[in-house]
C-alpha cells in the first residue's frame, strides 16, 4: 500500500507540479478524481476559477479498488451518483458555480448534491466518466437523475460531452424532462452512445433550458443496457386436460437472464403423439384421440412441455361438477339445475323439472367430440333417480348428418325409480353416411313426466383391434413394361382377425421401374423394384421385375396448320426400359436419315415419316406428320361501283366494292375492310359508315368536301390473308371534287 501510495503522489506531482515549474499554465490543470487509500482522502479540484472549459480538464482514472462505495461489477457509469460520499468525483463547471452536499433536502439516502451561483444555463455540477466509459465501451445507455429547482419549472438535461481524436465534440441527451420545485422529480431516457477515433474525454452533466436558479440532484445514473439472452421458457402450466375435439391455449413466455419476458420471438410448438392431440403453431391444443402425450415449446436450445390428457368420454361435465355447463335442457320450458342434495357421486348431479312431454330431456352438444373420436362402438352408462314412481330410462343418441334422416341411436337402457339412482348401460355401433353435422346426447323416458336426476354420464368408444401380422399376395410380379396386377395386403389383428377397414399404405423404392397405386402396381421402366405395403410399424414387400418389351415412342412438334416461314421439326422419342437408341425420318418417301431435327425451307407441302429403335431392339412403327410452307402472299383487287360523288350535298353514299382474291398454295383465309380514311381534317368520324375489321363490301361515304380545300379524298385500304399468314393490301379512292 505504501508503494501504491508514493506511485500515486509521483504521478500527482507530475501532473501539478511538473507543469508548475515548466510553464505558467497550471491553473489550467485539474485533477478531478477522489482517491481513498485506506483513512487517507486526497481531492483535487480546479485551482483556478478562471478555467471553464472541459477542454482544459486532466483526468485521472482510478481502480475500482480505489472507491469503497464502488464494485467492478457496478453497472452505473456514475460514482458517488447520490452524493453520500459528500462532493468526491463531481465538480461544478465552472468554479464560479458551487457544489455543495444538502443533508436536508435530498431524494434519497443522507444528502444530495446543490448547485449554486449559476451565471449561465451551462453552469452545471458534472462529473469525468472517460476511464469507465472506455471499459464499457459504446452502445446504448440508460440515463436516469432526480432533480429539485429553487424555484419555478424548467426543462432539466442529463447530457454526455464525449471528445474523441478525429471529431469535435458530440453532445448526448441521455435524459430530458420537466423539473420544478415542489419535489424531485425523476427524469430518465437513454440514448445510443457512439464515438470515432479514441475517446480521449467524456464528462457527464445536468443543466437547465432557460432559468439559472439553483438546484439540487440526486441518484444520477448512466448504464449501459445489457443483451437479453433467452435462458429459459414458461407456459404457466404443467398439465392441460381436454376432452375429445376440445381446444384449449397454451401460452409460452421466453424468458432473459434476468426473468424478463422477451416479446416477438418465434415459438416451435411439437406434439409427442399428434395421434392423441395436436398442437398448432399458435399454441392451440386439440384433443384427437383419448390417452395422454406431451405438448413442447421451444425456442433455439431451449424447451418446456407441458403434459396433455385426452379424455375419452364425449361427454363434458358427465357428473355436472360444473353446474349445468355443456348440458341445457330441451325444450327450453322445461328446467335443468345442478342438484347438490341428491346425487350418484361427487358434489352435484343435474336435475330436470317442468316437464310435459317424455321427450323433455337434459341435453348436450357432441357434435365436436363424435366427429373427433369417429365412427365405431360405444359402451355407454348414464345414472338416474326419477322424483317418484318407475319407468324406463333411457340413454339416446340423435345423429344429423348430410344426406340421411336424423337417426337416434339407443345408446343404454333400462328400468329407473325413485328409491336410488340406477345405472343405465350399453353398448352400441354409431354410424352415420354423409358428413356429421350435429350429435345429441340425451336422457329421457318412456312414459311419465316426472322430475329426474341424471349423473355420471359417458359414452366412450371401444378401442379398435391392434394390428399384428401384415402379409402380401403375391409376393412376387413379373411385368411388361405399362403392365397392371394387382397385389392385396392383408392386416390381422391380435385375436388374427382380419382387420378389413385397416387402410395399408404402399410405396415403391423405385416407381420408374414399377409404380404402385392403391394395391396395383404398374411396370414401368426394365429393372428391378421393392413395393412395399405399411400399416403403421408393421410392413411387408413384393419383389417386381418388369421386362423391356416395348418399343420407344416418337413425337414431333410439327405446325398442323399453313407456315409462312421455315419449319423446323424436332423428333422426341422416348423409352420407358432400355433406352432410345437411334431416331430415323424420311421426306416424301425418299431416302431415310437419321437424326431428331428436321429442316424444311422450301413452299410445298412434304410428307414427314418417322420412327426409332431401342436399345433392346424393339422398333416402333413409323408416325406420318404433314408440314405445309406457303411464303408468298394472296393478291387482291378491289373494284368500287362509284368513285366520285357529286354534288357535294353533304349526303351519305353508298358505296359497293367487288373484291376479286386469290392464292396459289393455302388459299385465301380472309379479306377484311381495313380502314377509310380522309385527307380533309373534318373528313373523319361522322362522315364515314362503314364495319371496319369484316368482310364488308358495302360503306357509306358522305359527299361533302372543304369549301377551301381542293376536294376530298377517300382512301379505302382492304387487306387479304392466307391460310399460311401472308398479307397483302390492296387501296383504292373516292373523291369529292371541289368543281364540277
Amino acid at each position: 500500500m505504501r508503494s501504491r501510495i508514493i506511485s500515486l503522489i509521483s504521478l500527482l506531482l507530475a501532473l501539478t507540479v511538473g507543469p508548475l515549474f515548466a510553464a505558467p499554465t497550471y491553473a489550467d490543470a485539474v485533477v478531478r478524481e477522489e482517491v481513498q487509500l485506506d483513512s487517507w482522502n486526497f481531492q483535487f479540484g480546479p485551482d483556478s476559477a478562471t478555467s471553464p472549459n472541459p477542454a482544459n480538464w486532466i483526468s485521472v482514472n482510478t481502480p475500482y479498488s480505489w472507491y469503497p462505495h464502488l464494485t467492478s461489477d457496478d453497472p452505473n457509469l456514475v460514482l458517488n451518483p447520490g452524493f453520500e460520499d459528500g462532493t468526491t468525483s463531481w465538480a461544478p463547471n465552472p468554479t464560479t458555480a458551487v457544489l455543495t452536499v444538502d443533508s436536508t433536502d435530498k431524494h434519497s439516502g443522507e444528502a444530495s448534491g446543490r448547485i449554486t451561483g449559476r451565471t449561465a444555463i451551462w453552469n452545471a455540477p458534472q462529473q469525468d466518466v472517460t476511464g469507465l466509459l472506455n471499459e464499457r465501451g459504446q452502445g446504448t445507455y440508460n440515463g436516469s437523475f432526480w432533480i429539485k429547482l429553487a424555484s419555478g419549472a424548467d426543462t432539466a438535461t442529463l447530457t454526455l460531452a464525449v471528445t474523441a481524436t478525429g471529431q469535435t465534440t458530440k453532445y448526448i441527451n441521455l435524459a430530458a424532462g420537466a423539473a420544478g420545485s415542489a419535489s424531485f422529480t425523476q427524469i430518465s431516457g437513454g440514448k445510443n452512445v457512439t464515438w470515432e477515433g479514441t475517446l480521449t474525454k467524456a464528462l457527464l452533466y445536468v443543466d437547465t433550458k432557460a432559468l439559472l436558479v439553483d438546484f439540487n440532484i440526486d441518484d444520477v445514473s448512466m448504464i449501459k443496457q445489457v443483451e437479453s439472452i433467452p435462458t429459459s421458457i414458461s407456459l404457466g402450466q404443467d398439465t392441460a386436460n381436454l376432452s375429445l375435439g376440445e381446444t384449449k391455449t397454451v401460452t409460452a413466455t421466453v424468458l432473459n437472464q434476468s426473468g424478463e419476458a422477451i416479446d416477438g420471438l418465434a415459438i416451435a410448438w411439437s406434439s409427442a403423439d399428434p395421434s392423441v392431440a395436436a398442437i398448432s403453431n399458435t399454441g392451440v391444443i386439440t384433443g384427437v384421440h383419448a390417452g395422454a402425450t406431451t405438448i413442447q415449446a421451444s425456442y433455439g436450445n431451449l424447451s418446456a412441455a407441458v403434459s396433455v390428457t385426452v379424455d375419452p368420454n364425449l361427454a363434458h361435465n358427465p357428473g355436472f361438477e360444473n353446474g349445468v355447463a355443456s348440458w341445457l335442457a330441451n325444450p327450453t320450458t322445461a328446467v335443468l339445475m345442478p342438484d347438490t342434495s341428491v346425487k350418484h357421486s361427487g358434489d352435484a348431479s343435474g336435475r330436470i323439472s317442468g316437464r310435459t312431454a317424455i321427450w323433455n330431456a337434459p341435453q348436450q352438444d357432441i357434435t365436436q367430440a363424435l366427429n373427433a373420436s369417429g365412427q365405431g362402438t360405444y359402451d355407454s352408462s348414464a345414472w338416474v333417480q326419477l322424483a317418484s314412481g318407475s319407468d324406463t330410462a333411457t340413454l339416446t343418441l340423435a345423429i344429423y348428418a348430410t344426406g340421411q334422416s336424423v337417426k337416434y341411436i339407443p345408446l343404454a337402457s333400462g328400468t329407473a325409480n325413485s328409491a336410488a339412482f340406477t345405472q343405465l348401460s350399453g353398448s352400441a355401433n354409431v354410424t352415420w353416411t354423409g358428413t356429421l353435422t350435429k350429435a345429441l346426447l340425451y336422457v329421457d323416458t318412456k312414459k311419465l313426466l316426472v322430475d329426474f336426476n341424471i349423473d355420471d354420464v359417458s359414452m366412450i368408444r371401444q378401442e379398435p383391434p391392434q394390428a399384428t401380422i401384415l402379409t402380401v399376395n403375391p409376393p412376387s410380379l413379373s411385368l411388361l413394361p405399362g403392365e397392371s396386377q394387382s397385389v392385396t395386403a392383408t392386416v390381422y389383428d391380435q385375436n388374427n382377425q382380419v382387420m378389413s377397414d385397416a387402410p395399408v399404405t404402399w410405396i415403391s423404392d423405385d416407381p420408374i421401374i414399377a409404380a404402385i397405386n392403391n394395391g396395383v402396381v404398374t411396370g414401368g421402366s426394365y429393372g428391378t423394384s421393392v413395393v412395399q405395403a405399411i400399416y403403421g410399424s408393421l410392413s411387408a414387400v413384393v419383389m417386381v421385375t418388369v421386362k423391356d418389351m416395348i418399343p420407344p415412342l416418337t413425337s414431333d412438334n410439327a405446325p398442323s396448320g399453313w407456315m409462312n416461314n421455315d419449319v423446323l421439326v424436332t423428333l422426341a422419342a422416348s423409352d420407358t426400359g432400355s433406352g432410345v437408341e437411334d431416331t430415323y425420318y424420311t421426306i416424301n418417301g425418299g431416302a431415310w436419315h437419321q437424326g431428331t431435327s428436321v429442316l424444311i425451307a422450301a413452299e410445298g407441302v412434304y410428307t414427314l415419316s418417322y420412327w426409332s429403335i431401342d436399345k433392346a431392339g424393339n422398333s416402333e412403327a413409323p408416325h406420318t406428320t404433314i408440314v405445309k410452307i406457303d411464303k408468298t402472299a394472296p393478291l387482291l383487287n378491289v373494284q368500287l361501283d362509284r368513285t366520285s360523288l357529286w354534288p357535294p350535298n353533304h349526303k351519305m353514299v353508298t358505296i359497293h366494292a367487288v373484291l376479286n382474291s386469290s392464292d396459289a398454295a393455302s388459299g385465301v383465309a380472309s379479306v377484311i375492310l381495313t380502314s377509310i380514311t380522309s385527307n380533309e381534317p373534318g373528313g373523319g368520324q361522322g362522315d364515314i359508315e362503314a364495319a371496319l375489321g369484316t368482310g364488308a363490301t358495302s360503306f357509306g361515304l358522305r359527299a361533302a368536301r372543304s369549301g377551301s380545300g381542293t376536294g376530298r379524298v377517300y382512301t379505302i385500304t382492304y387487306t387479304i390473308t392466307d391460310n399460311a399468314g401472308n398479307q397483302s393490301t390492296a387501296t383504292c379512292i373516292v373523291t369529292v371534287p371541289h368543281n364540277q
